[in-house]
């Protein structure tokens, strides 16, 4: 087919689809001219990798489903990605965020296998200031960063003084440990 941009959503933003890996590397397959894809699922995908299969064309990915590291990892063939999601849509919807596990090795993962990134959401409160240097040091095309954890500290905001990201235009943290003495050294 010819279609290039697909949304599988429930009825209603309220609730989850429920997706399965083969459903999802079927989707793939049958549609080679797809460039963006958003799928919906209260199922952790990306499981089996060898239910889905790399996708070259596909410039923007959205997951929105309880994920895990090993979900981070089954993205190493998706050099092209310039737009990721992963984890649930609602952080804070109750009992989808919880069951979503990306840590600082999932965010490593995604920033060897992805790093034309330009827009990165990481929906997990997992994370720590390493995860965010993995990201901010594999990603050098990033525009938009949003991850969350009580491990993201005032640490990342003074590393990203250092690290070459020139065009890092929007960072933005939930459930983080940046306090506020932080907040006013990076506005400095």
């Amino acid at each position: 087919g010819r279609l290039q941009q697909l949304r599988v959503y429930p009825d209603s933003w309220r609730e989850v689809g429920n997706v399965t890996d083969a459903s999802f590397g079927g989707t793939l397959r049958d549609l080679p001219s797809l460039r963006s894809f958003a799928v919906s699922s209260c199922k952790n995908l990306l499981v089996c990798a060898g239910d889905v299969p790399a996708s070259p064309h596909i410039k923007s990915l959205s997951i929105f489903a309880p994920l895990s590291d090993g979900s981070c990892a089954a993205l190493d063939r998706w050099h092209c990605l310039r737009h990721l999601w992963l984890g649930p849509h609602k952080l804070m919807q109750a009992g989808i965020a919880l069951e979503s596990t990306i840590s600082d090795a999932g965010l490593a993962a995604v920033a060897r296998s992805c790093p034309a990134l330009q827009d990165l959401t990481v929906a997990s409160r997992r994370a720590t200031d390493a995860g965010a240097a993995a990201v901010l040091a594999g990603c050098p095309e990033l525009r938009r960063l949003r991850i969350g954890g009580v491990g993201v500290t005032d640490n990342t905001l003074q590393a990203m003084a250092k690290v070459a990201q020139p065009r890092l235009e929007r960072l933005a943290l939930w459930c983080s440990g940046v306090s506020a003495y932080g907040l006013a050294w990076a506005e400095e």
